[in-house]
């Protein structure tokens, strides 16, 4: 009897032992989450005070804005000289009407993909056969298809350079005017990498100041 008791007492001790540890651990990651809450605010609230830091985020923003601008007046006039080649080698239908369509509207857009689900263009409201001459057009067509995965942001402006679009719709001014705007997006995005990697180099830095001071006061 008195050697149940014993171990008895001990599983009690061990089963209590435990408990202590489990508590511990959860009382110290519920710390360690305070203090990552506390060190985020702090990083924040110094960051957005931190002229340096402040206007590194600006600079990003207005890169960011500019390269915008410059794409969508390439698409733009992409689309323009497009839809001239078009009415020019397509007969007046609903094939011409679709493809034309096919730059303005996503959902035009997206059913001219060679993977259209086909609720999306029965949502559309459109005849499959009209979406079997897109697809057909878009695979032996392949100007069409690299403007369309051009505005769809799939191809970035090298990529259209170097396919078919610009061999096609050959347009002098056309592809000076893109070449041009292609060639300030590219200045705009290495800016634009150097002001966010300073920004984040910042954000970092004050991170680091005020997680590691709230590890040496525990």
């Amino acid at each position: 009897m008195k050697k149940e008791n014993i171990i008895s007492g001990i599983k009690k001790a061990s089963v209590v032992a435990t408990a202590v540890v489990t508590l511990g651990s959860c009382g110290q990651k519920r710390a360690q989450d305070n203090d990552a809450q506390a060190a985020i605010y702090k990083t924040d609230s110094a960051a957005n005070v931190m002229p340096e830091y402040k206007n590194a985020m600006n600079a990003v923003d207005l890169y960011e804005a500019q390269i915008q601008t410059y794409k969508n007046a390439n698409k733009n006039m992409l689309k323009v000289y497009a839809k001239d080649y078009i009415r020019k080698i397509i007969k007046p239908g609903q094939l011409q009407k679709l493809l034309l369509a096919g730059m303005e509207e996503q959902i035009f857009m997206e059913v001219t993909c060679l993977d259209a689900d086909e609720s999306l263009y029965k949502s559309a409201d459109l005849d499959s056969c009209y979406v079997t001459k897109v697809r057909f057009f878009r695979r032996n067509q392949r100007w069409y298809n690299d403007l369309v995965m051009y505005l769809l942001d799939n191809y970035n402006e090298k990529q259209l350079l170097k396919s078919d679009f610009f061999k096609i719709v050959n347009n002098k001014e056309m592809k000076n005017t893109f070449e041009y705007n292609s060639k300030q997006i590219e200045d705009l995005q290495s800016v634009a990498k150097i002001a966010s990697e300073r920004k984040n180099t910042i954000y970092e830095d004050l991170w680091h100041q005020y997680s590691e001071g709230k590890q040496r006061k525990r």
